[in-house]
């Protein structure tokens, strides 16, 4: 272990950069694990910010996102973390998700 007391300011601002772009590596591989879980066209859900449950399909997967769709066209651009993916034949009615 180190001591950062007896670092420069120079020496610090350097570890201080180190340590976000290893901690924006994460977040990034982080969330690539996550979309791997799902594929063009799969139903997921989420809930938005004002606590509705939102049922849509993935349309496109961007560098730490994924672009959903509703049933209306209304798309939204979701945190991989923050979908869950709906099994096959849990929808009845177009984006209707049985049981709720």
């Amino acid at each position: 272990m180190f001591s950062i007391e007896s670092m420069s300011r120079k020496e610090l601002i350097e570890l201080y950069n180190q340590i976000g772009e290893r901690i924006r590596y994460l977040q990034q591989m982080e969330a690539q694990e996550k979309m791997n879980n799902f594929y063009y066209d799969d139903f997921v859900t989420f809930t938005s910010k004002d606590g509705r449950v939102i049922t849509a399909r993935v349309k496109r997967f961007n560098k730490k996102s994924v672009s959903v769709e509703c049933e209306h066209g209304t798309r939204w651009t979701v945190s991989p973390q923050l979908l869950k993916k709906i099994p096959t034949g849990v929808l009845s009615a177009p984006y209707k998700v049985l049981g709720s």
